[in-house]
């Protein structure tokens, strides 16, 4: 072998004489430059194409963390708006328990009960308690590993004449993002 060979080498499969190749004979051979290197093949050494460039690697972490915040924040909205419909939820469900209690209970269990008098006055002012009760995480303190949140008041207003009466449930809905807080009111007419 010449220096030549020895520096640019490569296997061809060995043919036989007549022309035909014998299965599994290599043979090396010496070759001119590298086809890789020829201006023709209009490609480049492997080392030289296969490295990412610093500003592609920028770019796609630009691109993940934009899809990361989008996320994050159609996630959120969504939490919230399982909130909200959890929370009004429970609000029909509570004010449904206190429409039965006050229409088909003794008149000794009833949450708002009538005096004796002829104007008909309620006694019981209202009824308070909480909506949404939160698992606390580690770092919360509290009495209870559940929280309280969304207070609500059960009242009862009197109408004008029999039938009129109202049981009243006020609560206040948190706000999200720029959105405020507001008060939601919830009602259901008693039946005489």
């Amino acid at each position: 072998m010449t220096r030549e060979s020895i520096l640019v080498n490569f296997p061809v499969q060995a043919g036989l004489d007549d022309g035909s190749q014998a299965p599994g004979a290599w043979k090396w051979e010496t070759g001119g430059p590298s086809r890789l290197d020829s201006p023709k093949s209009g490609r480049r050494r492997a080392s030289c194409s296969s490295a990412f460039s610093l500003i592609e690697v920028l770019v796609g972490l630009f691109v993940l963390s934009i899809a990361a915040i989008a996320i994050t924040s159609a996630w959120r909205l969504a939490d919230y708006q399982e909130l909200l419909a959890r929370v009004d939820r429970r609000a029909e469900r509570i004010l449904r328990q206190y429409y039965e209690l006050q229409t088909f209970a003794p008149a000794s269990y009833k949450p708002f009960y009538v005096t004796s008098d002829s104007n008909q006055q309620f006694v019981q002012n209202s009824i308070t308690g909480y909506l949404y009760h939160p698992r606390l995480i580690n770092n919360q303190s509290g009495p209870s590993q559940f929280g309280n949140l969304i207070p609500f008041t059960i009242s009862m207003n009197n109408g004008s004449g029999t039938g009129n009466n109202q049981l009243v449930m006020i609560y206040t809905v948190p706000g999200y993002g720029a959105q405020q807080s507001r008060q939601v009111t919830k009602t259901v007419v008693l039946n005489p």
